[in-house]
């Protein structure tokens, strides 16, 4: 996974954590960390960090 940080401006992997896989790969989801240490927000389809 690659995220891309507003703050930062630069593509950090995401740091997916719990449960939730597809196709046996982690999900990421809101409240998880990306390379850059910013947590993943919830927001429309797209989702922000």
């Amino acid at each position: 996974h690659g995220v891309t940080c507003p703050k930062c401006g630069g593509v950090f992997p995401l740091l997916a954590s719990g449960p939730r896989t597809h196709r046996g790969r982690l999900v990421g989801y809101r409240g998880d960390k990306t390379g850059c240490g910013a947590t993943v927000i919830g927001h429309g389809t797209t989702g922000a960090v």
